[in-house]
């Protein structure tokens, strides 16, 4: 069975099962549909597919829960026609878009499933902006071509508006009435949470297995981790370890029942190009330092169909994953267009004492929550660009020369106003590399909007050669007054700011807004990283 109809089948399945569930749901306190739509950024989508599963009245709870259901029913039909047209396609191009952007819907059937089977409202928000994102890019693969391709946009069009309703509904008064709904009614959840478990059980695993080997003498301390069992393997280019490519390795981690999958990447060059796929979570990679262990690769967009996606030396797809020591490279060069050297769709993912090397879009980031620690991130244009939730705290960011004229940190892509994601910068250090200090800052920037309701804070961090205009516009989003970029008690030559670009979203902030970005609330991470066992400051 393919891939797309494999998850076709699941999906319609679980479904059906969790229709009749919705149906029996709190029958009470029925709402009119137009109302309600009317919070949608599309109305009238939404009032025309909800009345599909819903011909009669329904409730807030079945409102919201239908708008994520309406959504799921659309991938799961765009998987199966992208899938199924993709080997009719004449040109290695046009399959190369197509495949990629079932992929992307893959990725957004397997984050809404998420989203149906969380326990909160505040749960269900971090995969509903992961569902979008992905098929905003599956959307950018359709307007890169032409002919059959135009199908794509349709497709990818109309599941978009579809996801961006269910956000809405999320955030929206909505959710706040279905609060006070529940208190009123003394309960904590109602029967709707059956729904959730049918979607639980679709990448529980259980179990253990026994570890490999132990880990061999590396010079990189081994930190504490999360708790479970942990497999251990060592990998080693000069035969030392257990196995000799890291793909091996992760080959190897796709047969454990379960725990956290332990890899210690001995010193070595290795010149790969590493996936981690969605089902594969927790695993943890060790390296011997910074320069010691280091993982390349030169892929770069316009060449041999590749595109920024596909450029990426290292990607991660699996929650739960932490990289420690490990150097991550795109030798592209200068010249070479984008070239990613880690893409990264995981949630819950920590990085500590790497270092990313490229030069434009070295860091392209998913929604999902990201938290990078005493890193090194080297890069000209767009060097960290996405749409997650990201914290960078204690890091270097390292200017190099562009081939323009301009040189640019941050392409943050928050596409809605409720979207949780952002960019933070926190305790860091921004120098120009010895190539670019000649050149001086009059044209380094702090950031442009990849999307129109951009967000990236600096804060307390040291700025060289940045411009005084500190910001600047991008192409696609030349309307700067929606996005939100804040600067905090920043120091350095690049610190002053008199002279900033005069949008309004453009801004200095006080110790108690900018404390709404720290570690503890930006990223939640008192929840989950004290299990990584790598060091953070919770407030500022």
């Amino acid at each position: 069975m393919t891939k797309g109809c494999s998850i076709l089948y699941s999906f319609l399945v679980l479904v059906s099962l969790l229709l009749p569930i919705l149906r029996v749901c709190n029958a009470s306190d029925r709402w009119n549909l137009t109302i309600w739509c009317s919070r949608t950024p599309n109305p009238r989508i939404c009032e025309s597919c909800v009345q599909l599963i819903y011909p009669d009245k329904f409730s807030l709870e079945q409102f919201q829960q239908g708008t994520m259901i309406l959504a799921i029913q659309e991938a799961v039909n765009a998987t199966k026609i992208v899938w199924k047209n993709v080997h009719n396609l004449k040109t290695e191009r046009e399959k190369t878009r197509w495949k990629s952007c079932g992929n992307h819907i893959d990725a957004t059937i397997h984050d809404l499933a998420t989203a149906i089977s969380a326990d909160s409202d505040d749960g269900r928000q971090d995969p509903l902006n992961k569902a979008l994102a992905s098929v905003a890019e599956c959307y950018k693969e359709s307007v890169r071509g032409k002919s059959k391709e135009n199908r794509l946009g349709v497709i990818s069009s109309h599941l978009y508006k579809l996801v961006e309703n269910a956000i809405a509904v999320n955030n929206s008064t909505i959710a706040l009435l279905m609060k006070v709904e529940r208190k009123l009614s003394g309960k904590q959840e109602n029967g709707c949470k059956e729904t959730s478990r049918h979607f639980k059980n679709i990448s529980q695993q259980q179990g253990t297995a026994p570890s490999i080997s132990p880990l061999g003498e590396g010079t990189y301390p081994i930190r504490a981790s999360s708790t479970g069992a942990q497999i251990k393997i060592v990998v080693a280019k000069d035969g030392s370890g257990d196995l000799e490519t890291i793909k091996a390795a992760l080959d190897t981690a796709q047969s454990r029942a379960g725990g956290r999958f332990l890899i210690h990447l001995k010193k070595g060059i290795y010149n790969e190009y590493v996936v981690i796929p969605s089902h594969l979570k927790d695993v943890r990679m060790i390296g011997d330092g910074i320069g010691k262990t280091i993982i390349t690769g030169n892929k770069h967009s316009g060449h041999n169909g590749i595109d920024t996606y596909t450029s990426a030396t290292f990607a991660v797809e699996a929650s739960g994953f932490i990289a420690e020591g490990i150097t991550f490279r795109n030798t592209a060069g200068r010249h070479g267009g984008q070239a990613v050297a880690l893409r990264s769709h995981s949630d819950h993912s920590a990085f500590y004492k790497c270092s990313f090397e490229s030069y434009q879009d070295t860091l392209f980031l998913f929604p999902g929550r990201h938290f990078f620690r005493d890193c090194d991130i080297y890069g000209s244009m767009d060097m960290i660009c996405g749409d997650s939730t990201a914290v960078f705290q204690n890091c270097n960011i390292f200017l190099r020369k562009h081939t323009g004229d301009d040189v640019v940190i941050t392409a943050q892509k928050r596409s809605g106003r409720d979207g949780g994601s952002g960019f933070v910068i926190q305790n860091s250090r921004v120098v120009l590399t010895e190539e670019l200090r000649p050149l001086g800052g009059e044209r380094v920037f702090l950031g442009r909007p990849w999307g129109k309701f951009s967000r990236t804070v600096f804060m307390k961090t040291y700025l060289e050669g940045i411009s005084k205009q500190g910001w600047r516009e991008m192409h696609e989003n030349r309307d700067g007054d929606l996005v939100y970029y804040a600067e905090f008690e920043n120091t350095g030559p690049g610190a002053d700011t008199s002279g900033r670009i005069k949008w309004r979203g453009v801004r200095v902030i006080d110790e108690k807004e900018a404390s709404e970005f720290t570690v503890g609330r930006f990223l939640h991470g008192r929840s989950w990283l004290p299990a990584t066992g790598i060091p953070y400051d919770s407030d500022l």
